[in-house]
């Protein structure tokens, strides 16, 4: 969470992609990040196996369902720090964001995740 404080206010343009391996985590990352960014600055990305009666009440209000539409894609892309899970992560180059819109990836709880999730993240 330290790190994303720094890359934020340090790198004016950086656009930061945080992962974790389970929703959960996933959330708990945007509950601390909430005090810190406005939902203008920061997007979860929902996946649809995901009900929104699941995600704390903090987190609601930065949460996109998922990436189905174009207009959706259009505002993730805007954001400058993008929240969802690796396997989520590892979609976005098929649902429209090009590879290199992220400058920095940062993997919460990455000793959970199996390397090859990681390794496969569009970047």
């Amino acid at each position: 969470v330290e790190t994303i404080y720094h890359l934020f206010n340090h790198k004016s343009n950086m656009k930061i992609l945080l992962t974790a391996p389970s929703n959960d985590a996933t959330d708990n990352l945007v509950d601390q990040l909430a005090d810190a960014f406005p939902p203008s600055e920061m997007r979860r990305v929902l996946a649809t196996s995901r009900g929104m009666e699941q995600v704390s009440a903090i987190s609601r209000k930065y949460v996109k369902l998922d990436l189905s539409e174009k207009d959706d894609i259009k505002d993730i892309m805007k954001k400058r720090i993008v929240a969802c899970t690796i396997n989520m992560a590892s979609k976005f180059f098929n649902r429209g964001i090009p590879i290199g819109h992220f400058g920095v990836l940062c993997v919460d709880e990455a000793g959970h995740a199996m390397e090859t999730e990681v390794r496969h993240l569009p970047l």
